[in-house]
């Protein structure tokens, strides 16, 4: 049997969303190792030639230089310029937005989290106008719930899931 591909979508269908279960894992993982602390990182892939399917290939762990609570995460830029060029010359994938998790508790984003994605939107040094949020929420070692987030022109859009509930015992 292969590798599951999990995949979000827009209700309309004009953003979707995949991620491998090896990419889906390596997250949960990053999670469990937080503890009780909020993790996170970048996500990086590519885009179909429509621009509009974007398949996560993987996710950076947290730059050394970034922070973390029981509530709050605040990413770092530690040597992260110089990944994200080479993997752009490299044709390897680049920039498509940010994760991160919830721990024991809901994926849903808050308010800063929605400013900061339309930031991310609107400034051209990440060309990327359409970011992703992916958060993770819940226990990353039993049940686990992960909403995905699109924002073209810095306007949040949640994707649904095309599985419902996904637990990693579920894989």
């Amino acid at each position: 049997m292969g590798a599951l591909n999990l995949t979000w979508s827009t209700p309309d269908g004009r953003f979707k969303v995949s991620a491998s279960e090896v990419v889906v894992r390596r997250m949960l993982k990053r999670c469990s190792h937080a503890g009780l602390l909020e993790t996170g990182g970048i996500l990086i892939g590519q885009y179909d030639v429509a621009g509009i399917n974007a398949h996560i290939r993987s996710t950076d762990e947290a730059p050394q230089d970034s922070h973390s609570g029981l509530t709050w995460f605040a990413r770092g830029v530690s040597n992260l310029q110089s990944k994200l060029d080479h993997l752009w010359r490299e044709g390897q994938g680049y920039y498509l937005g940010e994760w991160h998790f919830h721990p024991f508790s809901a994926p849903t984003p808050s308010q800063q989290d929605h400013l900061q994605m339309a930031f991310i939107a609107h400034d051209v040094a990440y060309a990327c106008p359409e970011p992703l949020l992916v958060i993770v929420g819940g226990d990353p070692i039993s049940h686990w719930l992960a909403q995905v987030w699109v924002y073209p022109g810095g306007q949040p859009q949640k994707l649904e899931a095309l599985s419902k509930y996904l637990e990693i015992g579920g894989f």
